[in-house]
C-alpha cells in the first residue's frame, strides 16, 4: 500500500516521466548536456538527480586548458585537414617544452606532407590532368 507521504513523489515521477525517460536515453549515449538540457525543468527526485548528475560529469569530462588539449586539439586539426591550425598547437607546444618530442616532430612532417598532397590534389584538378 502507498503511503500518503509517497503520493507527491509519484505524482511528481509521472510528471516528468517524459522528459526524464528522453533525458535518461540521452545520459545512457554519454550526451550530458543534452541530458541535463531537458531535465531543467522537472521537479521529482529522480529528475533532478539525473540533472545535477550530467552536470558533474559534463564538467569533469571536459578538458582543461593544458598541454594535453593542445596535443588532443593539434591532432583533431591535422586530422581535419585544418593544417594551418595544427600547427600552430604544434608550435605552441614545443614552446611549452616539447621540442624534443619525436611525435610531436612527425605530426609536423605529416602536417606538411597532407599540405603537399592536397596541392597537388587541387592541382591536377584545375589542370584536368
Amino acid at each position: 500500500m502507498i503511503g500518503y507521504r509517497s503520493l507527491p513523489h509519484i505524482q511528481e515521477d509521472a510528471q516528468d516521466l517524459d522528459a526524464l525517460t528522453l533525458a535518461k536515453s540521452y545520459f545512457d549515449l554519454k550526451e550530458y548536456d543534452r541530458a541535463a538540457y531537458f531535465l531543467k525543468g522537472c521537479c521529482s527526485q529522480k529528475a533532478y538527480f539525473l540533472y545535477m548528475y550530467s552536470r558533474y560529469l559534463l564538467k569533469s569530462l571536459s578538458l582543461p586548458d593544458c598541454w594535453i588539449k593542445d596535443f588532443f586539439m593539434a591532432h583533431m586539426y591535422t586530422e581535419l585537414q585544418m593544417i594551418k591550425e595544427a600547427l600552430q598547437k604544434y608550435q605552441n607546444l614545443i614552446e611549452a617544452g616539447f621540442s624534443k618530442s619525436t611525435y610531436i616532430i612527425s605530426q609536423i612532417a605529416v602536417a606538411y606532407h597532407n599540405i603537399r598532397g592536397f596541392s597537388n590534389l587541387l592541382f591536377g584538378t584545375v589542370l584536368n590532368v
